[in-house]
């Protein structure tokens, strides 16, 4: 074998773990934010909020002092 062969071999050998490593750590992160996806829900998802009236209000807080009292 050359010798730059033999240096090249060298150092892919003592490369490999960082090189490995570093594949890993990629790999794990981009599955992570796959899986954990984003945390506010799409337009589809988004339910509207509840909505009462003044109407319905004062009906509930009546109904709850009628209950209180």
């Amino acid at each position: 074998m050359s010798a730059p062969l033999m240096i090249g071999l060298g150092v892919a050998i003592a490369l490999l773990p960082s090189l490995l490593m570093v594949a890993l750590c990629t790999i794990g992160a981009l599955r992570r934010d796959r899986h954990e996806g984003n945390s506010r829900p799409a337009v589809d998802d988004e339910v509207p909020p509840v909505t009462a009236g003044r109407a319905a209000l004062g009906t509930l807080v009546a109904a709850n002092d009628a209950r209180a009292a």
